[in-house]
């Protein structure tokens, strides 16, 4: 599972220019400084679908991206759309 980001916000505010740096999978085991993680970074994972686990990115990212909302979203390799993640 390879993930990627893909920033977009309304017309009328410009779109602040994000670079994913990398990304690494988390088992779902611990607190944030417990969890073990499942793989190095930047490295594909297989898993079970119904297993709970984390991933953390790397984002590097210019103008002020603390005036702007994201949305972090994933799409399966067989379809087209984009589906949001929901709040935990």
């Amino acid at each position: 599972m390879s993930p990627s980001i893909s920033p977009s916000a309304s017309p009328s505010v410009p779109p602040a220019q994000l670079e994913q740096e990398g990304y690494r999978w988390r088992n779902d085991n611990g607190n944030e400084t417990t969890a073990t993680w499942i793989a190095s970074q930047d490295t594909n994972v297989s898993i079970h679908k119904e297993e709970n686990i984390r991933i953390r990115f790397i984002i590097n990212a210019t103008d002020d991206v603390a005036s702007k909302q994201f949305n972090l979203q994933y799409k399966l390799a067989s379809t087209e759309f984009w589906t949001n993640v929901g709040v935990v």
